[in-house]
């Protein structure tokens, strides 16, 4: 039997925000920023239909081949849910010029679909 003392307080975050995930992604971003663009971005698996039509996790549909594929980030996104345009809190930014990813931005008015670099 395990007795936890109640006066103990958890070593755990009780609740986060969406700009703490960003804050963490871009402290992330600038230790190794060829990791997290691997593990954040580019790094998908295709998914079912059940998670791509899901009312919050963001997903990558490619309409011509008929799959869809799951990133971190889309994950992400579905912990937070979506605005009322449909789309999540999380963006990662890229540098139009050099295609490197820069930043991660969190907003509640995300109006645009971000172009990722493949």
């Amino acid at each position: 039997m395990i007795i936890k003392d109640k006066k103990k307080k958890s070593p755990f975050k009780a609740a986060i925000t969406a700009q703490d995930v960003a804050d963490l992604l871009n402290e992330m971003n600038r230790l190794d920023p060829q990791a997290t663009l691997q593990l954040i971005i580019k790094t998908n698996v295709p998914c079912n239909n059940e998670i791509a039509n899901h009312k919050t996790i963001q997903v990558y549909a490619d309409t011509a081949a008929g799959t869809a594929k799951l990133t971190m980030l889309g994950f992400l996104n579905g912990l937070f849910g979506i605005n009322k345009d449909g789309y999540g809190c999380l963006a990662a930014v890229f540098d139009d010029k050099t295609g490197r990813l820069t930043e991660f931005r969190a907003s509640d008015n995300f109006k645009t679909q971000a172009k990722i670099p493949v």
